[in-house]
């Protein structure tokens, strides 16, 4: 009986997950470069080196975020980028914390519950990696432009 159970949910997870289309790269790619020029390239610029229209406003300039994994010795770690993203990582150097907390607008679902608010689309968590994928994509060992 139990083994039954157990197959009848794996089918039906078989079922529900066929209907679901996988997002190729490009498509994530597209979707996180949207995602971030809607979002994050009034500051970091829409090439995200850090020279959006408001960067000169700002009291710490916002990073070169194609610059991240050169920072980093040549690593990229999408999990830490999501958390500076959603606001769970912050920096300490930088003081007051100027970059909005996209966590609240972008990652939880249940924030915007109850809320009766249908301007802005409800993004789910994969929204905030989709946009680290994107910047992971535009990385470079090349020097800052000056």
């Amino acid at each position: 009986m139990r083994t039954r159970a157990v197959l009848m949910v794996v089918a039906c997870t078989v079922s529900a997950c066929s209907c679901v289309p996988l997002l190729t790269r490009s498509s994530r790619l597209e979707r996180g470069r949207s995602t971030f020029q809607e979002n994050c390239a009034v500051c970091h610029g829409s090439d995200a080196r850090g020279n959006g229209p408001l960067a000169g406003a700002l009291t710490t300039q916002p990073a070169d975020l194609t610059r991240i994994a050169s920072r980093r010795g040549g690593t990229f770690d999408i999990r830490e980028v999501a958390r500076f993203i959603d606001g769970r990582q912050k920096v300490a150097a930088h003081g007051p914390r100027e970059m909005p907390i996209w966590g609240r607008s972008l990652g939880d679902p249940e924030s915007r519950a109850g809320s009766s608010s249908t301007r802005f689309p409800l993004f789910t968590p994969s929204t905030i990696y989709l946009v680290a994928e994107y910047l992971q994509s535009l990385q470079t060992g090349d020097p800052p432009a000056k």
